[in-house]
């Protein structure tokens, strides 16, 4: 699956961390886990504030705390 975020805010569009946008994450991982056949997640960043690897790192901190809030385990 390719989670990309994404505002509605002009100035932020794709460059928002995951996150920080308004995706809801929360159906989606429940659809993709039950019964969407999901293999994998991909992360697509498009720019931020940080660098490359703070970027990553945030970005992937973001994604394992909503799968634990979505009730999926997920290890690092």
């Amino acid at each position: 699956m390719h989670c990309k975020e994404w505002s509605p805010e002009k100035d932020k569009g794709y460059a928002v961390l995951f996150g920080e946008g308004v995706a809801p994450w929360r159906q989606l991982f429940d659809a993709a886990e039950h019964g969407g056949g999901i293999e994998y997640y991909l992360i697509e960043q498009e720019g931020s504030r940080f660098s490359e690897i703070e970027t990553a790192q945030k970005c992937l901190a973001r994604f394992a705390q909503r799968m634990a809030r979505s009730g999926f385990c997920f290890v690092l």
